[in-house]
């Protein structure tokens, strides 16, 4: 599907964020409470989440609200997210999102339900059982907490490459890197808000609400696919180009 244009700002610092990372699909898992890649250590690779979304999904996901704050010091993010979803096809029991496998789920829930019972592939791929069924064209909300290291890897003939890095040097995540709930080829709105240290700035995709209290508010009113996002003590200038703002 084709991304629509929009006249929301374009924002240079975010031209590298087009970079893609290959992925292979993973079967879904058999349901389960456990975690099994909890704490799971940065690989030598670039980390790139599973492909769990057929081709014709029986659900799709039509809007993120993501919170997240960065611990550089420790290449530590943590977060919750709030994921929209809508039945397309016929009664279905289950969501299916891929998360990146080192980020530890500590809550799950969907609606007003309590906590769901959910399973985790090696690839990262989450399988989880809704309290009922999800029938064509009827909507849910699910809401994911979560934490973990982002760090790495470093490549490079003097290892001065990172992929998918929060540090004290800057912060840069792509979508590829799997730090929020997706699936593959969704195309959504979103409300992203990034809370950073003293004199840093966040920057993602959209259009900017806010930036009060260290907490960098980024909102996209026409579906994107691919949420990505970077952070620094960047200078800060404002321009236009057009009507456009820089």
């Amino acid at each position: 599907m084709p991304r629509p244009r929009s006249a929301a700002p374009l924002l240079v610092s975010l031209a590298v964020l087009a970079l893609g990372a290959g992925c292979n699909r993973c079967p879904s898992p058999p349901l389960a409470a456990a975690e099994p890649n909890a704490g799971r250590p940065a690989t030598a690779a670039p980390v790139s989440i599973t492909q769990t979304a057929p081709p014709q999904a029986p659900v799709q996901i039509l809007n993120h609200d993501l919170a997240c704050e960065l611990d550089p010091a420790r290449h530590w993010l943590t977060a919750t997210a709030t994921v929209e979803w809508e039945g397309v096809a016929a009664s279905h029991d289950r969501l299916v999102f891929d998360l990146r496998p080192n980020l530890k789920i500590t809550s799950l829930k969907a609606g007003d339900s309590g906590e769901l019972t959910y399973g985790r592939d090696r690839g990262g791929a989450v399988t989880v059982r809704l309290p009922r069924p999800l029938a064509a064209g009827e909507k849910t909300t699910m809401n994911v907490a979560y934490a973990g290291e982002i760090n790495g890897p470093r490549g490079g003939a003097n290892k001065q490459r990172v992929w998918d890095y929060v540090g004290p040097e800057g912060t840069y995540v792509r979508f590829e890197a799997g730090w929020y709930p997706q699936l593959t080829g969704d195309s959504t709105t979103a409300d992203i808000s990034i809370k950073v240290p003293a004199g840093w700035s966040a920057v993602s995709s959209g259009k900017l609400v806010s930036s009060d209290g260290g907490v960098w508010h980024w909102r996209t009113d026409i579906p994107a696919m691919g949420l990505s996002f970077a952070a620094a003590k960047y200078v800060v200038t404002d321009g236009r180009a057009g009507s456009i703002p820089l």
